[in-house]
């Protein structure tokens, strides 16, 4: 068979994960044409993706022997002794690709993190800033940048007989933090530079920044917590309409096994408490979230006009108890736990009354407290006020409010 063919065929095997079969046909070629570059290149690519690294390097080589002058051939035999641990060959390798090609992007980022692997930041330096010019938009860039220049100020220990060191290490380290703060700039969300914004902050001794930058991009959950029929589910939809990630009907994602694995970086996560007949443990809840990595965690705590809440619990859509009495005590120790859980977790909370949620001209201060705590109040559904149907008596009504609040937070 023509070795093109050959070649056709190999590719496409290869393309296709069937390695055995594009292993045989590289070959096939190689026999035919002892150096037969594009064979022997993709017989290393080939050998290296079956787990056959040596095998690789030594075919890859016999590529850049037969044709030197391709940029790739020179990139993926770095990439293979890399994985070999040749860190010193590889950055040969790069260095050839980027004569032959200097404005492949990736070459630059490659030989920049092989130069810092083995602290070479001066050399690794004029890479992440070619990378930089060409794409200054690119926060990656800035973050890669960052990291060398951090690097480097870790590198230096500075001490008594060498007083220029110092200077030279904290140079580095701001250096490092403007890098990082311009990824930020440009990636709001870019955790990464974050933390290692903090850590160069850290370490230059400027504490308070450091802290303000981790309480920054820290990933944020907002509990809502309130007894059943009080707005819960109506918060949970504003906050998912003010850019929180989570769900406000019947079902949670994040109820469902590592459903927080998947979540945003700012959730709303709900809980009615009690919950048909189960309470529910909020501890455990904490620790769930801060075991994913939800370390900011903010309540909002649900209450509403006591008479309406009573006769919401009993005679609502979804009736969750048979008596008056069964309501009351129900919300009473519903306020008893979501207090004791915030006071004793000294956690951020803000007791939210479902009037503020329902009613135009109470919609305000509501607004105010997502705005406080970082959400978008400009785009907020319309809640049907329900309260109508049960509230007969106003006067009553704010009284009742005013005293089961008080009783439940002693």
């Amino acid at each position: 068979m023509d070795p093109q063919q050959i070649m056709i065929q190999a590719t496409e095997h290869l393309k296709a994960g069937r390695l055995p079969e594009a292993e045989a046909l590289f070959r096939e070629v190689v026999a035919q044409q002892n150096n037969h570059p594009d064979a022997l290149h993709l017989l290393g690519c080939t050998l290296s993706k079956m787990g056959r690294p040596e095998e690789a390097a030594d075919s890859m080589r016999r590529a850049i022997q037969a044709d030197a002058s391709k940029s790739m051939y020179h990139v993926n035999l770095g990439a293979v002794l890399l994985s070999l641990g040749k860190k010193e060959e590889a950055i040969s390798a790069f260095r050839a690709a980027l004569a032959l090609r200097p404005d492949d992007l990736h070459t630059y980022y490659l030989l920049g993190n092989t130069l810092c692997s083995v602290g070479k930041f001066d050399e690794a330096v004029p890479c992440f800033k070619w990378a930089v010019a060409a794409q200054p938009e690119y926060a990656p860039h800035h973050f890669n940048l960052g990291n060398c220049w951090l690097g480097k100020a870790m590198a230096i220990r500075p001490n008594a007989d060498s007083p220029d060191a110092l200077a030279e290490r904290n140079q580095a380290f701001q250096q490092a933090v403007e890098c990082f703060e311009r990824a930020l700039a440009l990636r709001p969300g870019f955790r990464e530079a974050g933390n290692n914004l903090a850590g160069a902050l850290q370490a230059m001794g400027r504490l308070s920044d450091a802290m303000a930058v981790k309480a920054k991009i820290a990933k944020r959950a907002f509990l809502v917590l309130g007894p059943e029929s009080c707005g819960n589910r109506f918060v949970t939809q504003c906050c998912v309409a003010a850019g929180c990630d989570g769900d406000a009907g019947h079902e949670q994602r994040f109820d469902k096994p590592d459903g927080l694995k998947r979540g945003g970086d700012i959730i709303v996560w709900r809980r009615s408490l009690p919950h048909g007949d189960e309470w529910p443990d909020l501890d455990y809840l904490l620790k769930q979230l801060r075991t994913y990595g939800y370390n900011d965690v903010r309540v909002f705590a649900l209450l509403r006009t006591h008479y309406c809440a009573v006769r919401a619990q009993v005679h609502g859509s979804e009736k969750h108890v048979d008596t008056y009495d069964q309501a009351e005590r129900n919300i009473a120790g519903a306020l008893r736990r979501i207090s004791s859980f915030v006071l004793e977790n000294n956690l951020p909370a803000r007791w939210i009354t479902y009037e503020s949620i329902v009613e135009e001209n109470q919609r305000e201060s509501f607004k105010r407290v997502l705005t406080e705590w970082g959400l978008d109040a400009s785009k907020l559904p319309e809640i049907k006020n329900e309260n109508a149907k049960y509230l007969k008596d106003p006067s009553l009504a704010a009284s009742t409010t005013t005293r089961v609040s008080e009783n439940a937070l002693r």
